[in-house]
């Protein structure tokens, strides 16, 4: 494989010694890299200001509106579905330190609460299109 483009996917077998030509199976990743620059555009320009006067610009997502709230953060690699839907979050604005969102989707049975509870959050970037088998939506 040397020499070549790397695969794209979930390819088992790449770079193992002796696996010639490991089969490639293309997942929501492939997706995300080839439309990232349309995701990026998308949305209306949001504006998050500190009590300090720091201004952070950023694409909106969900609802869009004025809110205010404590900045707090979650530092999990998973479990944003969770952090979501957890009550304890009600009135804050949610910073996620783990730079991708929404790579799993919305799950059945695992959320917190039946609502959406944080007055904001704050992600590096959204995967709008989850890849799981058992996703029955997204976090957009």
């Amino acid at each position: 494989m040397s020499g070549t483009t790397p695969p794209r996917g979930f390819v088992p077998g790449a770079g193992v010694p002796g696996v010639l030509d490991p089969p490639s199976f293309t997942d929501a990743t492939d997706s995300l890299l080839e439309t990232a620059e349309r995701q990026q555009a998308s949305g209306a320009m949001g504006l998050l200001l500190l009590a300090d006067g720091t201004r952070y610009e950023g694409r909106l997502f969900g609802s869009e509106g004025i809110a205010q709230g404590e900045l707090v953060f979650t530092t999990g690699m998973c479990g944003y579905q969770e952090s979501l839907t957890d009550p304890s979050f009600a009135g804050q604005v949610l910073t996620f330190t783990w730079p991708l969102l929404g790579n799993y989707g919305i799950l059945p049975g695992i959320s917190e609460s039946s609502g959406v509870h944080p007055r904001g959050v704050v992600c590096r970037q959204l995967m709008k299109t989850p890849d799981h088998r058992d996703s029955v939506g997204s976090v957009h």
